[in-house]
């Protein structure tokens, strides 16, 4: 078969690889951006304090010990290096006497000889933002540095990126710092600040096994008052867990109401439960009656009354609907 082409590949017998090549081939261990070849950079989280940073009542920055990865040009691979022990306490630049401003705390590498841990000075203002972070830079923190006179320095980690394993799920701070591009589909990532994950769709983040608010769930043939409709939903694998109430207004005929999550063919369990608005009393003496959930087709659901088995819930089932009557629904039934 014709060769294509050839590529240099790390510890292959007779290979030498330039410094070029060797960040290359680093980028198969790492979680891509998105880009061919490129790495989503940052510290290598192997503990909570790796390279941290504090600063003292003195304005003294100290950074703890730790890995980093950072990207080299685009198409140039990555550097990788570790901070072996804590930096000495380093002042910051002297504080403005009017305004304050933000610093970056980051580390350099591609400069041709060493990576460096340095700050780069913000431009003081009265309502301060952090500078632009460079290429062949990752940071490590944010420093508030209020005017002279103005109180402490505090530092910001909410905006610590991470590197991570190729397959891997990437740390954020926050749910805010959600990676916004250079995401694969299924990739998984974990908030910090609260341990819950999140899984990319393809177009935005979902939270894996969180609830989801719904509005305007639309149930055709019985239309809503002004409340309209709201409730939520939870997927867990194939299952779907939902509650929806809409504030009704009337109806016109049978009653169906669209599913927040198209379903399969395995329904699963559920229950409709109608309120009389007017208070007047139902054959069940309490002013409610209670439905069962059928699955009509992969999107909508039918009601069939309890009280009288049998009869679908349409404009006078299980009573005649109005103005103030309410209906409240909860599913569980496996998704498509």
């Amino acid at each position: 078969m014709p060769t294509i082409v050839t590529v240099d590949a790390a510890w292959d017998t007779g290979v030498t690889l330039d410094a070029t090549e060797l960040r290359r081939v680093d980028t198969a261990m790492f979680l891509g951006d998105g880009t061919a070849n490129g790495v989503r950079g940052g510290i290598v989280r192997h503990g909570d304090t790796s390279l941290a940073v504090t600063v003292n009542g003195s304005d003294q920055i100290t950074v703890q010990p730790g890995a980093f990865v950072v990207p080299a040009a685009t198409g140039l691979g990555v550097y990788r290096g570790a901070l072996s022990a804590a930096t000495a306490p380093t002042g910051i630049a002297a504080r403005n006497g009017t305004n304050p401003r933000i610093d970056l705390v980051v580390i350099q590498v591609g400069t041709g000889s060493v990576a460096t841990v340095k700050t780069i000075e913000g431009n003081p203002s009265a309502t301060p933002s952090a500078p632009a972070l460079p290429a062949q830079h990752i940071e490590l923190g944010r420093l508030n540095v209020p005017k002279v006179g103005g109180g402490a320095v505090t530092v910001d980690s909410t905006w610590r990126a991470y590197a991570t394993a190729l397959g891997g799920t990437v740390p954020v701070e926050t749910s805010a710092r959600l990676p916004g591009s250079g995401n694969q589909k299924g990739q998984r990532a974990i908030a910090l600040d609260t341990g819950r994950t999140w899984e990319w769709s393809g177009t935005s983040w979902t939270e894996v096994g969180g609830w989801v608010d719904v509005t305007n769930v639309n149930f055709p043939n019985l239309p809503l008052n002004g409340a309209g409709s709201a409730g939520r939903y939870v997927v867990h694998g194939r299952t779907v867990h939902a509650r929806i109430r809409g504030a009704v207004a009337g109806a016109a005929g049978p009653i169906f109401m669209d599913l927040p999550v198209p379903a399969s063919t395995a329904m699963g369990t559920g229950l409709a439960t109608f309120l009389d608005g007017s208070a007047v009393a139902l054959n069940n003496g309490t002013g409610t009656t209670a439905g069962i959930p059928t699955l009509v087709n992969a999107n909508q659901v039918q009601f069939v009354s309890v009280a009288s088995p049998g009869p679908l819930w349409a404009a006078t089932v299980p009573h005649t609907w109005k103005n103030l009557d309410s209906i409240t629904v909860n599913l569980t039934y496996e998704r498509a």
